[in-house]
């Protein structure tokens, strides 16, 4: 840093003594003092920089390029004024130019002011650390005061000549803690791989008051200069990291303080004019994938979710619409959820076939940045408060499968591992695939809210897509999106504000078609018909009512409502001609199948080998007796569901 004359600092002190008696220190409204954060009853003065700047915008530039000096001359001014030099001064609402992308910092910004916003991912404890120590000479009793700047310093020598062995007799510490900031990628779209760097949280920042409100995946902005810190003395190599000035929590991921008013009416003004626009919402979802309209409209009315239902605080219904689509490879279920993972903010997608359940929840390592041991939180954590798009959700251990459960249907999961214990917030709407072939443990199945089979597209409908696909180039409108990637966050925003009453004839409407519906004709004696279904809906009325901007859950939204789960019932086989299949639905081993039930579990008894009996082994075995494919997946479907087999991993069978 270049050295700053006397004049300059002095001229700056004298300016900065007229700018503080013109807004009042004790003015909350100005240059708020507060006494509820800090140590040793410092009282921390919030200076607005936008306000400044239009005092001095000389002293602007000062604070962003010489940051410690600029805080030094608004004490000595304080000081002049009220005659305490006790104060933590907090800059906030700096102008946009001083925005600063974690992922562009570099070298040159060391001892630079900027602010940065992103997500929390990783919180450590709260340690402390001296700021000086003060030795006592055994000699000549003199006291000698050492500050602690980089590292552990005692003295060397005192003023009577002794060198060495002074004893230690008080210190003044403060408190520090660590957080790894990921930056935002919303702005650029979630292809790229979010940049992170750890904040450090000094004195008041690093209160309880602040501690508490350090919640994974909530988004802050953080006011701080760029510090610097060795990594390997050897080589001499640095990383960069922010020395927090100021913190402002700004909310979850999906936050409605992006939009400004007139971004809002410009959104209603497009919902009140399209008559239809749930439906061409949904369609500008994937645009170049023709079909599935029925599966996107779920998607969206997943994406914008219901309200959740409290009782003394404690989560009583979930309002999370969780949807899985269950289809071969190429049928455009990756794709969908590609899509939505590029378009929703603060969104996450992973992989069954990577990602364990310690890689969907959370995993304990050793942490270089923070010190000691830290929660590093999966997927799951990390998408709260926006969505999850899980792939091949088939090739998830049954063991793994548990901390899937706890996070759709409770919102949080409990991690305990190695010496931390904790719960994680995991207020995340799941979208997940899986392939057909693999069974599925009922016990997830039924935590989501509609299952769809993505069908296989005819030669006929093969003809009409291509059609559509040639008249769009011959168009020149290559994107057939009907709505912007911008607009649909920004009208997702707005919908998940709105709480609607369900109103007494959608009620009604849906009570008696849930009842039609699920008339178990020629149901088989022992099978128990669960009621679950009932709360999918009213989610899915209120989600639909949400669309609309609506403040009433109406029998329109409830006939969207039952119109989905009457599809998504159809393509799973569970609905038809309008009869409902009980036994497919709850996966019980039907009266007439029993001995089929009987053949299957000799079979997997035979064909065990230790790990278990291959499927391909069991439906080749079984096809010459009498057992197809289809058959022979319902039973083993429905032998998992009542605890006879196990399965260990995906495509082998167990007995229990």
């Amino acid at each position: 840093m270049k050295k700053i004359n006397e004049e300059f600092y002095s001229s700056k002190i004298e300016i900065l003594e007229d700018y503080l008696k013109l807004h009042n220190p004790n003015d909350l409204s100005a240059t708020e003092i507060s006494n509820d954060l800090g140590m040793d009853n410092k009282k921390e003065v919030i200076i607005d920089v936008k306000e400044l700047l239009s005092y001095d915008s000389d002293m602007v530039s000062f604070i962003a390029s010489h940051s410690q000096d600029a805080i030094r001359l608004f004490e000595i001014a304080i000081n002049n004024i009220v005659g305490s030099s006790k104060v933590e001064i907090r800059f906030i609402n700096m102008p946009n130019t001083y925005k600063k992308p974690i992922w562009k910092i570099r070298s040159k910004d060391v001892g630079k002011f900027y602010f940065f916003e992103g997500y929390i991912r990783r919180v450590s404890e709260v340690k402390h650390k001296p700021r000086l120590k003060v030795y006592e000479c055994p000699q000549c009793g003199n006291h000698i005061t050492v500050l602690q700047l980089n590292g552990p310093k005692a003295p060397t020598k005192c003023g009577c000549g002794r060198k060495g062995k002074f004893r230690l007799i008080s210190k003044e510490v403060y408190n520090f803690q660590k957080v790894i900031l990921e930056e935002d990628t919303s702005e650029q779209g979630n292809e790229t791989e979010p940049a992170k760097k750890m904040v450090l949280l000094k004195e008041g920042l690093a209160d309880p008051f602040i501690t508490n409100k350090l919640k994974l995946s909530y988004k802050v902005r953080v006011y701080g200069s760029i510090g610097e810190m060795v990594i390997n003395e050897k080589d001499d190599e640095y990383i960069t990291y922010i020395e927090a000035n100021n913190l402002e929590f700004l909310g979850d991921s999906f936050s409605i303080n992006i939009l400004s008013p007139t971004c809002i009416a410009k959104i209603k003004d497009i919902v009140e004019s399209d008559k239809d626009i749930l439906t061409n919402m949904a369609n500008s979802i994937a645009p170049s994938l023709h079909g599935l309209y029925n599966i996107k409209k779920a998607i969206m009315l997943s994406i914008i979710g219901s309200n959740h239902t409290y009782e003394n605080k404690v989560l009583i219904e979930r309002g999370n619409v969780h949807i899985l689509l269950i289809g071969s490879p190429g049928g455009g279920k990756s794709a969908i959820m590609q899509n939505v993972n590029n378009l929703i903010p603060g969104s996450r997608y992973a992989s069954g076939s990577t990602a364990s359940g310690v890689g969907l929840v959370a995993t304990v390592q050793k942490d270089e940045l923070l010190g000691g041991w830290s929660l590093f939180p999966g997927a799951i954590p990390l998408s709260n408060k926006s969505i999850i798009l899980l792939d091949e959700l088939d090739k998830i251990s049954s063991e793994d499968m548990g901390y899937l459960n706890q996070a759709l249907d409770k919102l949080e999961v409990q991690v305990d591992k190695a010496m931390i214990h904790t719960k994680l917030q995991s207020d995340t709407t799941v979208i997940a695939a899986a392939n057909p072939k693999h069974n599925l443990n009922k016990d997830l199945v039924d935590r989501f809210d509609l299952v769809f089979a993505t069908p296989n597209i005819s030669k006929g409908e093969h003809s009409k897509v291509l059609d559509k696909i040639f008249g769009r180039f011959l168009s020149g409108d290559n994107s057939g999106r009907i709505y912007s990637e911008e607009l649909i966050r920004h009208y997702v925003l707005y919908a998940k504000t709105i709480k609607p009453r369900l109103t007494e004839e959608a009620h009604q409407y849906l009570k008696e078609e849930y009842t039609k519906i699920l008339d178990p004709k020629g149901l088989d004696e022992g099978v128990f018909l669960s009621n679950r279904i009932v709360p999918s809906i009213i989610r899915l009325t209120i989600a639909a009512a949400r669309s609309r901007f609506s403040k009433e859950a109406t029998v329109e939204d409830a006939k969207t409502s039952i119109g989905l789960l009457k599809e998504s019932l159809m393509s799973i086989d569970v609905l038809k001609n309008g009869v409902f299949d009980a036994v497919t639905y709850e996966r019980v081993v039907p009266t007439k199948s029993i001995g089929k039930a009987e053949l299957i579990l000799k079979m997997i008894g035979e064909l065990d080998t230790g790990m278990g009996a291959e499927y391909n082994k069991l439906e080749s075995v079984l096809k010459d007796k009498g057992i197809d494919e289809f058959e022979l997946d319902k039973l083993l479907s429905a032998l998992s569901n009542e605890g006879s087999i196990l399965i260990p991993r995906t495509g082998f069978y167990r007995l229990l």
